[in-house]
């Protein structure tokens, strides 16, 4: 990787083309740099994406009981955490020498749904158009304006940018979830399962539907929601940062305009605590401490002294694991690390690597 960075940057000498590494020693520090942020981010139990290679995450094994291949003797395995590799699509398609390795979405049959379709017109066009899939589609938008014209209804404008795809069950579903709301009064929708259903059947067929990661098994989550036609608008409780160590859900509030199929995230959004937060920590006086111990020479349990002078803070002894939330943890090593390299550069010492300081030498 060095080497590659190295002939690739190395000989780069125009503008706009990238940085240019004049010596190897800065590919081989770049790459170092690299590495230990990925360690280090393993090490607070972060996810690791690496796009288009895959994802690194670490997982956590209690202490079992194992056997001995050798001798057969019964042996305590300690606790640990492993690191688990999974592979993207695109790795895999490139090792298989295959184009496409995605499973392809399966359409959703109106005819299978948990509640019956209560419009003929549309129950009898499904039906037409799964034994004849060659047939004419006689529900797609220009069949939902008709029909609302003939109702007297104001016809929908469909949205001039956007592209409504072939996909006729989608479109009955979305022809269901118009009229299903059209029955609905306006203001607040107590009972949201036949709604969520409908939406999560047609979720693809509204553009930006699939912004922030949103999917139709996150439809099960909706929460205050409000019809004020032609928008309908919902909040959906994320737990992504959870994962990291969070204590609080991000609540999302999306607006869905039925007419033009089109949706948006709100940028306003809100948190909502799920559990007990942590206990503050102030991690000045912390650093001011060590800061104190290292300019005095001194040992410590939360440092290491090497053979060359230098010092290593080892943070996992300042802030240990288990001392509360992953994501909390990694903010308060964080603020401890800008503490302290202020506090040590006052004192002529600076930072040669990662957590790893050297005193500086007087001129001359």
């Amino acid at each position: 990787m060095v080497r590659t960075l190295y002939e690739h940057f190395g000989a780069n000498g125009g503008e706009g083309q990238g940085p240019r590494l004049r010596r190897r020693e800065e590919a081989e520090r770049l790459v170092s740099c690299l590495l230990e942020e990925i360690a280090s981010a393993l090490e607070c139990g972060m996810r690791v994406e690496l796009r288009g290679l895959g994802a690194l995450n670490v997982k956590a094994k209690r202490e079992r009981q194992g056997r001995n291949p050798r001798t057969g003797e019964t042996v305590t395995i300690d606790a640990r955490r492993v690191v688990r590799f999974r592979a993207s699509w695109l790795l895999l398609a490139r090792l298989n020498r295959r184009t496409n390795l995605r499973p392809q979405r399966t359409k959703l049959d109106p005819r299978q749904l948990a509640f019956p379709i209560e419009d003929p017109q549309v129950s009898a066009a499904a039906e037409a158009q799964h034994q004849n899939p060659e047939a004419p589609n006689q529900s797609g938008p220009d069949a939902i304006q008709e029909r609302q014209s003939d109702a007297g209804e104001p016809a929908a404008q469909p949205d001039q940018g956007q592209t409504h795809e072939a996909d006729v069950d989608g479109e009955n579903l979305a022809m269901l979830l118009q009229g299903h709301l059209a029955a609905l009064a306006p203001g607040a929708i107590a009972d949201i399962g036949k709604l969520a259903a409908l939406l999560a059947g047609c979720l693809h067929q509204f553009a930006g539907m699939h912004a922030q990661g949103m999917h139709a098994g996150r439809l099960a989550r909706m929460e205050a929601v409000h019809w004020e036609p032609p928008l309908l608008s919902f909040t959906i409780e994320r737990h992504g940062a959870m994962a990291l160590g969070s204590t609080r859900a991000e609540l999302q509030r999306w607006r869905v305009d039925i007419r033009r199929l089109q949706a948006s995230c709100i940028k306003d959004r809100g948190y909502r605590q799920l559990r007990q937060r942590a206990e503050p920590v102030k991690t000045e006086p912390m650093a001011a401490e060590l800061a104190e111990v290292i300019s005095e020479g001194r040992a410590d349990d939360g440092i290491k002294w090497g053979h060359d002078g230098t010092v290593r803070v080892v943070l996992t002894k300042v802030f240990p694991y288990g001392s509360g939330y992953m994501q909390t943890i990694a903010g308060r090593r964080k603020r401890f690390r800008a503490a302290l390299t202020e506090l040590l550069a006052a004192r002529r010492w600076r930072e040669v690597r990662r957590d790893v300081y050297s005193r500086e030498t007087p001129a001359g």
